[in-house]
């Protein structure tokens, strides 16, 4: 999870895992296979009814706040509880079982690059020179990705590009043009396109909707 907001007023509390987190807590099933996979083909739904996550987050709300001795491997302990009530919950309910993944050190080059995409995406970002930066043929990199992130890597970052251009659509007044340069996007043109085929809608479109 990149980034959250929200058009809906209200206060809301948000956590925030480096996937490393639990590549630490599980160093062989867990975090190879499920990790990001909630967010990507298999997330049909992104709420879920209390299994005891009020109760988790209440607790990292109250050992942040008191922080009594130990209060960080109480978070940690708390935060682990919310991941597996997740991920549990979407193992139980995929329509096929979940992929095996890669070994951890190959899952880690490929959250290398997710890092790397989402601080560079306003400059000339392709798989082939992310495969050269982790040490990885393109051929190879590009099934790793694929495997680790249930999303091909022009997929992932186009993605990436439109949550940052919505972003900008709702709180500039920007143009068209320029939200498209400021995302990495060379033409216009071809910006919106890619902004219709993702969204369904033309992002001048979107805007009028949502402002």
């Amino acid at each position: 999870m990149h980034q959250i907001e929200t058009l809906v007023p209200g206060q809301f509390y948000v956590l925030k895992i480096k996937p490393t987190f639990v590549l630490d807590l599980s160093f062989g099933d867990m975090g190879c296979r499920h990790l990001l996979h909630f967010t990507n083909a298999l997330s049909g739904k992104m709420l879920w009814k209390d299994k005891g996550l009020n109760t988790l987050f209440y607790n990292l709300k109250v050992e942040r706040e008191i922080q009594r001795f130990g209060f960080d491997m109480a978070m940690k302990h708390s935060v682990a509880g919310v991941l597996l009530t997740i991920l549990r919950d979407v193992a139980e309910s995929a329509e096929k079982p979940l992929p095996k993944l890669t070994d951890v050190h190959i899952v880690r080059r490929i959250y290398t690059v997710v890092d790397y995409v989402n601080l560079h995406y306003q400059q000339d970002v392709t798989a082939q020179s992310c495969a050269k930066q982790v040490y990885m043929s393109y051929s190879y990199f590009s099934r790793c990705f694929r495997q680790v992130m249930g999303t091909g890597f022009k997929e992932y970052l186009n993605n990436v590009r439109m949550n940052q251009a919505e972003k900008l659509l709702l709180s500039t007044h920007m143009s068209i043009s320029e939200i498209a340069y400021a995302c990495g996007y060379n033409q216009a043109s071809y910006f919106i396109l890619t902004y219709r085929n993702l969204k369904g809608v033309t992002p001048l479109a979107f805007r009028k909707k949502n402002i």
